[in-house]
């Protein structure tokens, strides 16, 4: 259980800064992210822009794809588009019934490549100059190499998302699919003994959130829920990076992870770290109310980073807003 917080990120402070994200997106955000942000400021907001936002961005086969993830701009379905996709509409309570959902969980489902039971992160390599230079590689299997062949990223993310519409499942998703590709997704996971790649914990956290909130009922789940969360509060503060002083930087805080102060990992983490966490987050929004992303790859098509630049501003003002907003509802603040 997580220790409580130290004060930090004042109600009052949250409630302006959530002011002036809405204004800052009114004026320079995606019809998306406008969308979005009117959802987390209110439930009852209309749900309909969100849809159409992320249906913008959807194929034929369900998946999704044409910048859902802004640093590659191919058309194309892939995992990480997808999953991207439906972390959003969790963010705004889109109906897990919904065929925007469904049809997302079948893509992914159908997405596995049983020869390395594992999900490949892209189909195929983006355009050279239509992309961020991490996604460019000499061959497609070299990409996935570098993304440790996928185990975990994207297929603990991957399976949190099958565990969480399981109820839900398309029919070409196959029973025992979800449990099959979270047991895998552990299994890996339980390989990495003292530390793990940022992004490999994000997806592992997603599972174990996943695999909390949606216990199965033959106690599968609850064992791969005790092993995950060993694991995983052993791995996370030695992930994280412990010094505020570098979080302007690229790497991982603690809020990137502990999104809801009711995470299973919440306690992994020291309570003062995570209120100057949460202090800093407040800080970074800029003047024009937003936040901005941490990396950019202009040299390589200024007009089409310009772009992924927005794009990114109102992802993570979204997520920004809707981690402070979380954090202020705990009993904590």
């Amino acid at each position: 259980m997580a220790e409580p917080l130290l004060p930090a990120a004042d109600p009052a402070a949250v409630a302006k800064a959530v002011v002036r994200a809405r204004d800052g997106l009114a004026r320079h955000g995606t019809p998306l992210a406008r969308a979005l942000l009117a959802r987390l400021i209110d439930p009852a907001a209309p749900l309909a822009p969100v849809i159409a936002g992320l249906m913008a961005c959807r194929n034929a086969d369900g998946g999704f794809g044409h910048a859902m993830e802004p640093d590659a701009f191919d058309p194309w379905s892939s995992v990480l588009d997808t999953t991207v996709a439906l972390r959003l509409a969790d963010l705004a309570g889109v109906p897990a019934e919904h065929p925007l959902r469904t049809a997302a969980i079948g893509y992914l489902a159908g997405a596995c490549d049983r020869r390395i039971s594992a999900w490949w992160i892209r189909p195929r390599l983006p355009a050279a100059d239509r992309s961020a230079p991490w996604w460019q590689a000499a061959s497609l299997r070299e990409l996935q190499v570098r993304f440790a062949g996928g185990h975990i990223n994207p297929a603990a993310e991957v399976a949190a998302h099958l565990l969480a519409h399981a109820a839900h499942r398309p029919q070409d998703l196959p029973a025992g699919c979800a449990g099959e590709a979270a047991a895998r997704a552990t299994a890996a996971i339980e390989t990495r003994r003292d530390e793990m790649e940022m992004h490999e914990m994000l997806c592992a956290a997603r599972l174990l959130q996943a695999v909390t909130a949606h216990p199965g009922g033959d106690g599968a789940e609850e064992s791969l829920r005790l092993r995950l969360a060993g694991r995983l509060n052993h791995l996370l503060p030695r992930t994280i990076e412990p010094d505020p002083a570098k979080w302007s930087g690229y790497g991982l805080r603690p809020l990137d992870v502990l999104t809801t102060s009711d995470h299973p990992l919440a306690g992994a983490v020291p309570a003062d770290l995570i209120a100057r966490n949460l202090d800093h987050l407040l800080a970074e929004q800029d003047p024009a109310g937003l936040w901005r992303p941490r990396w950019s790859w202009a040299e390589v098509n200024a007009d089409l980073w310009a772009m992924a630049h927005t794009a990114w501003s109102g992802l993570l003002t979204v997520e920004a807003v809707a981690t402070l907003l979380a954090w202020r509802e705990s009993q904590s603040l």
